[in-house]
């Protein structure tokens, strides 16, 4: 599962937002699950439909203080499996995660 932590979504077209359709689409491809989770639902809502994600994104709902220890970048994204984390990347290293996210099996 990828997992993208990010305490608000104050803008709908953020800077690391191409490199993160990237990683959806190949996430896509492979049939992982993707997640937002995030202390800001309005401004995630806003920002899953002004890029048509509605559909490929599950959003869940957490306390920012949460998902600031969990994330000290906002965003990062995680990749797990199971419950164990596999790895983290913030989002000025979002391109970096496709190495790792183009090895994984099909699921």
């Amino acid at each position: 599962k990828l997992f993208l932590f990010s305490r608000d979504m104050a803008d709908s077209d953020p800077s690391w937002n191409k490199e993160f359709s990237v990683i959806l689409s190949l996430a896509d491809s492979k049939r992982i699950p993707v997640y937002l989770v995030t202390a800001d639902e309005a401004g995630a809502m806003n920002y899953l439909t002004k890029n048509g994600l509605l559909n490929n994104i599950i959003l869940l709902r957490c306390d920012a203080t949460a998902i600031k220890t969990a994330a000290r970048v906002n965003p990062t994204l995680f990749l797990l499996k199971q419950a164990n984390i596999l790895e983290k990347w913030g989002a000025g290293d979002f391109e970096n995660s496709l190495a790792d996210i183009n090895v994984l099996p099909m699921q």
